[in-house]
């Protein structure tokens, strides 16, 4: 799963042709959270507390756009 995005001790990584819809495996201190990058939504938390979820909401609103771009080149080109 390549790292899409590095900030502040987070790692941002998307599955090649991973499901819909559009998110992100973030990872911080052992920890992992799964986000919907449009909605802001945590779909699954392993390990992370509160105060680096919320952390991790904050750097996929900041950079959605990066995120969502790297989405779209994982796509297979079937689903393009």
């Amino acid at each position: 799963m390549p790292t899409v995005l590095r900030v502040g001790g987070f790692s941002f990584s998307i599955y090649p042709g991973d499901h819909d819809p559009p998110h992100v495996h973030v990872r911080n201190a052992g920890a992992e959270a799964i986000v919907l990058i449009e909605q802001d939504l945590v779909r699954s938390i392993k390990g992370m507390k509160k105060p680096q979820i919320a952390t991790a909401l904050t750097l996929v609103r900041a950079h959605r756009d990066e995120l969502l771009t790297a989405w779209a080149k994982t796509r297979l080109p079937e689903e393009s």
